[in-house]
């Protein structure tokens, strides 16, 4: 059975993810298409990424626990503008298990964090939209 809080987090954040994958109980993976400040950003990075030769060597397969799932241990993993996390949910936190881009945090409190600090103008209007549709349920 998964996590409760994993199913909420499907269910609610709907709006920030392209794929959501069950990968184990406490664990999942999730696409996230970046935010146009975000790719601003990676781009005045990229140089430092694409001299680093050694990243096509960092690449290693590695397994979560029991599941045979695999993913890339390198500086980011990107494809097409979406950044693929795999988290994993601890009692008080999330761990992000696969290196990120250019933040390089590795845990959030809360996946609230993730979506403010991947994707910043996307989670303003998220939030946005929550209090304005709070507001209007009130009146």
């Amino acid at each position: 059975m998964y996590n409760d809080e994993i199913k909420i987090i499907e269910k609610e954040y709907k709006s920030f993810y392209l794929k959501f994958e069950y990968i184990n109980q406490n664990t999942f993976c999730i696409h996230l298409k970046k935010d146009e400040i975000i790719k601003e950003a990676e781009e005045k990075q990229k140089k430092v990424v694409d001299e680093d030769i050694s990243n096509e060597e960092n690449k290693q397969i590695i397994t979560d626990d029991n599941t045979k799932h695999k993913f890339l241990l390198s500086k980011y993993i990107e494809k097409e503008n979406i950044l693929i996390f795999y988290i994993k949910n601890h009692p008080n936190y999330f761990e992000i298990l696969n290196n990120t881009s250019y933040h390089d945090i590795k845990f959030f409190e809360n996946i609230e964090q993730l979506f403010n600090v991947y994707c910043p103008l996307s989670f303003k209007n998220f939030i946005c939209q929550k209090i304005h549709g709070q507001f209007n349920k009130n009146k």
